[in-house]
C-alpha cells in the first residue's frame, strides 16, 4: 500500500486508469489519497511521477514476496515446514500403533506375536495388507477365537477379537455305568444321585471294588441298567518324601547394575550410549518406553536395558526342618488339590548331601470313579 501527496492527485489517478495499472482499494486522504498495487506495477509508476510532481511513499508491505524476503536468510525453516509435511503424508500411510480389545483367557503377548507372524507389526505399509486373508490366518494361529475384526485408520490398526466359548464337559447319562472305587479305603460318607449303594460308612474298600451298581432291580424283579452316579468320600493314605540339598551354588545378583539405552525412530534404531558390560555372567531385562502425547503412542521409543551382574555363591540351609516344611506345604497344594488332608505325621533325617523329610497323609477324598457297563 502507498499513499500520494502533492498538488492536483487527480491526475495521478487519470495515468492509472488510462495507463493500465492494477490498484486497488483506493482512500482519499488529508493531502491526497492511499491505494494498493502489487510490487511490479509500483515499480513502473515511477516512470510517471516526474511529469506529475506527485510523491509516493510505501507505507505497508503485505504478500509473499515481502515475507521471502524477511526469512531469505532461514531457509533452514522452510525446507524444515516442507520435509516436516512430506513426512508427515509419508508415515501416515504406515502402522505404528497397534491396539488388540476381547481378549480375557489368550494373554496379550501371545496375540501379539501371532500378529507379527502375519504381517501386522509397527513399519508395515498400511495398503498392503490384505485384511479377510490376515483375519483368516491368525484365527487359524489362534485356534482358540472365533471372530477377529483388524480396522486400519490412519496410523492405527485396531484389533478385536471374541474369545470361543468354553463348552462344559457333557456326560452321557444313557450310557450305563457303574462306580468303582478309585484307591484303597475306609468309606466316611456316600452320596448316591442313581444306582444301588454297594457300600456303607466305616466300610473299607479297595482299588476296583464296586461302589455304586448301575444294575437296578424294578417292582416286577426284573432288572434295568442306569448310569450310576454319586460322591463317595474315603479315608485314604499316602506317602511322601521332600528332600533339600545341604547346599548349592546360585548365581545371586550384586549391587553391580549398568543400563544400556537404544532410540528407536521409525524404522531406524540407533544407541544412545557406549557401556560396556565387562561382567563374566549377568542377566538382563529389556523394557520400552514410547513417546505418548493424548494417550497416543507415537513411533519413538527408547528400549532400556537393564544390566545386574551376578556372582556364584555357595548356600547353604540353615534352618533345615523350616525350609523343608515350606517345600512340603507348596507341593501339597498341587498334589493334594480337591484333597482334604485330615492328619500328617512327619520324619526327619539326612545323609552327606540332602536333608529329607518324610511325611504320612491321612487324606478324605472322593474315590468314585465311573466305568461303562458293556452291554452285548
Amino acid at each position: 500500500m502507498f499513499c500520494a501527496k502533492g498538488r492536483f492527485t487527480e491526475r495521478l489517478i487519470n495515468i492509472l486508469n488510462t495507463k493500465g495499472f492494477l490498484y486497488w482499494d483506493i482512500l482519499p486522504s488529508k493531502d491526497g489519497f492511499t491505494a494498493a498495487m502489487p510490487i511490479g506495477e509500483y515499480k513502473r509508476l515511477r516512470h510517471y511521477l516526474f511529469r506529475t510532481g506527485i510523491k509516493t511513499r510505501v507505507v505497508q508491505r503485505v504478500g509473499f514476496p515481502f515475507a521471502r524476503t524477511k526469512f531469505k536468510f532461514r531457509a533452514g525453516l522452510l525446507i524444515g515446514g516442507v520435509l516436516f509435511v512430506v513426512l508427515l503424508f509419508t508415515f501416515s500411510k504406515f502402522i505404528w500403533i497397534t491396539t488388540v480389545s476381547g481378549n480375557k483367557e489368550i494373554p496379550l503377548s501371545k496375540i501379539t506375536q501371532v500378529l507379527n507372524k502375519n504381517g501386522i507389526h509397527k513399519g508395515v505399509y498400511a495398503k498392503g495388507i490384505n485384511i479377510k486373508k490376515t483375519e483368516r490366518n491368525i484365527i487359524k494361529d489362534l485356534p482358540d477365537i472365533r471372530w477377529i475384526s483388524i480396522n486400519i485408520t490412519g496410523s492405527n490398526a485396531e484389533v478385536e477379537i471374541k474369545e470361543k466359548y468354553k463348552s462344559p464337559k457333557l456326560v452321557n447319562k444313557k450310557q450305563p455305568c457303574n462306580v468303582k472305587s478309585s484307591k484303597d479305603g475306609v468309606i466316611v460318607q456316600a452320596n448316591v444321585k442313581e444306582g444301588a449303594k454297594f457300600v456303607k460308612k466305616g466300610s473299607a474298600v479297595i482299588k476296583g471294588q464296586l461302589l455304586i451298581s448301575g444294575v437296578m432291580e424294578d417292582e416286577t424283579g426284573g432288572s434295568r441298567l442306569v448310569h450310576a452316579d454319586g460322591e463317595i468320600f474315603g479315608r485314604t493314605n499316602y506317602e511322601k518324601t521332600y528332600k533339600l540339598p545341604k547346599s548349592r551354588t546360585m548365581s545371586i545378583p550384586t549391587h553391580n547394575t549398568k543400563e544400556r539405552n537404544q532410540g528407536n525412530i521409525l524404522w531406524l534404531s540407533f544407541p544412545m550410549d557406549f557401556t560396556h558390560i565387562g561382567y563374566e555372567n549377568y542377566k538382563s531385562i529389556t523394557k520400552e518406553y514410547c513417546l505418548t502425547v493424548n494417550d497416543v503412542e507415537l513411533p519413538l521409543w527408547v528400549t532400556r536395558e537393564y544390566i545386574s551382574e551376578l556372582k556364584n555363591k555357595n548356600i547353604s540351609i540353615k534352618n533345615n526342618k523350616t525350609a523343608l516344611k515350606v517345600y512340603s506345604k507348596l507341593c501339597e497344594a498341587f498334589f493334594f488339590k480337591n484333597k482334604q488332608i485330615e492328619s500328617n505325621s512327619c520324619t526327619y533325617r539326612q545323609d552327606k548331601k540332602y536333608y529329607y523329610l518324610d511325611v504320612k497323609y491321612t487324606v478324605i477324598e472322593d474315590l468314585a470313579r465311573k466305568s461303562k457297563i458293556i452291554v452285548n
